[in-house]
């Protein structure tokens, strides 16, 4: 939609109302709290060379990173999920055919397409996959946009290259440890999450909790 009703796509990008990006919400100081747990992991283990550089940067992480890199960067900018785990993708599987449906939109922004990629590569894939199947992984995706391109009738596909794709991921790759920082006390076991406690928990206190 964007290459062929470019006015229509931007008239519906302007009308999604953003929860994680928006001052109003709590969730820049909630990231601005957990981001800095990667400091405090390495002063526990002895790394203080660069740890007073980082911490003065993850303590503003929102402003400092976070919003520049969701910051939409042409040409491959799109419609991003936002919250691109497995956890959000239901499969289904007909006469050998795969088909992937994805839900929950609550954090969908137009950006760059390494919010969800860098997402779904530090959240859902082991560090063995990552180390070797990254490009594999990128090369797929990039292949997917080539071939969808094509067939919806787009042909000047050229300007988004692979290179471009790589590029834009060497950027903003940072994105998956502010998104790790949140989950990753979580998925070692050092909190298990009581649902209805999370439901009534204010960002800034869940924060607190998984600090």
């Amino acid at each position: 939609m964007k290459e062929l009703q470019c006015e229509k796509f931007f008239d519906i990008m302007k009308q999604i109302q953003e929860i994680r990006y928006n001052e109003k919400y709590e969730w820049k100081n909630f990231i601005n709290l957990i981001a800095t747990r990667t400091v405090e992991y390495l002063r526990n283990h002895g790394h203080d060379v660069t740890c007073d550089k980082m911490e003065a940067l993850l303590s503003q992480v929102f402003d400092k990173v976070m919003m520049k890199i969701v910051e939409p960067r042409e040409l491959l900018s799109t419609l991003c999920h936002g919250d691109f785990t497995s956890s959000n993708l239901l499969f289904k599987t007909e006469n050998g055919k795969h088909d992937a449906i994805l839900i929950d939109f609550a954090f969908c922004k137009y950006s760059t397409p390494v919010i969800d990629l860098s997402t779904y590569i530090c959240l859902c894939c082991s560090n063995e996959m990552i180390k070797d199947k990254f490009f594999e992984i990128m090369r797929v995706y990039h292949n997917a946009l080539k071939k969808y391109l094509l067939e919806v009738g787009v042909s000047n596909i050229e300007k988004y290259s692979y290179k471009a794709l790589l590029d834009d991921y060497r950027r903003g790759g940072l994105f998956d440890l502010i998104i790790a920082s949140f989950f990753l006390p979580v998925v070692r076991g050092y909190y298990t999450i009581d649902s209805k406690q999370l439901t009534y928990m204010k960002f800034i206190d869940y924060g607190n909790v998984l600090k």
